[in-house]
């Protein structure tokens, strides 16, 4: 998953404008929010450009986290560079 996470990242980050938003989500219980930033990161390498104003959102509070695997919503907003 992190593989097709990160070459999503690439092939979409190459199709941004500088200056431009990238939003990339997962709602994987096995890939938590720090595994999903470097796979972003990685892709953005890659991709051969630079991210910031960086933004990470997890759950809602009207979703709340209960057990181990139930914080599997993460997203990652930032500008294209």
């Amino acid at each position: 998953a992190l593989d097709a996470y990160q070459r999503l990242a690439e092939l979409g980050l190459s199709l941004v404008e500088p200056g431009g938003p990238y939003l990339q989500s997962s709602c994987s219980a096995r890939v938590d929010a720090a595994q999903l930033r470097e796979a972003v990161a990685a892709g953005a390498r890659s991709a051969g450009v630079e991210l910031a104003n960086r933004v990470e959102t997890g759950h809602p509070i009207d979703h709340p986290i209960g057990f181990a695997y139930d914080g599997y919503l993460t997203s990652l907003l930032a500008t294209v560079h």
